[in-house]
């Protein structure tokens, strides 16, 4: 038997979490989305503490934030880290340039996780497309 959507009316599959045509939820929502929001407040710190306390471990929709929050900012971590390293080793005109960019792009990536923390606040699983498959094989 099919479960429809409240929100979007499409039908999916049994025992389905989340609609497959708009990402809402579709069971109850769980009373740690505070806590998945809290995942990405600290990056990757708060996401291993989240991952290896116990009675949050067990919840899937928690788990799936916190190894996102992981794989997200280690990403942008890296990313950092490219830039400055290339910054070090160019030219004054070139480097002014990078660091423009860096900081754009510091700036672009600290809205998305804004909106992945409101994303998590709300109990919508919002699969970053880069990173989503990543954050889904880190600790099976």
């Amino acid at each position: 038997m099919a479960i429809i959507c409240p929100k979007c009316a499409s039908a999916n599959i049994e025992g389905a979490s989340y609609c497959q045509a708009c990402q809402a939820p579709l069971k109850p929502a769980s009373p740690l989305k505070p806590l998945a929001a809290f995942a990405y407040l600290l990056g990757f710190v708060s996401a291993a503490i989240l991952l290896n306390l116990e009675p949050y471990n067990q919840d899937p929709a928690l788990k799936f934030h916190a190894r996102q929050s992981i794989a997200f900012s280690v990403g942008w971590l890296g990313l950092n880290i490219v830039l400055l390293v290339f910054i070090a080793f160019t030219p004054a005109f070139l480097s002014d340039l990078l660091e423009y960019a860096r900081g754009i792009a510091n700036l672009a990536l600290a809205v998305v996780w804004v909106y992945l923390m409101y994303q998590a606040l709300t109990g919508t699983q919002y699969r970053l497309p880069l990173l989503a498959d990543w954050a889904d094989s880190l600790g099976a």
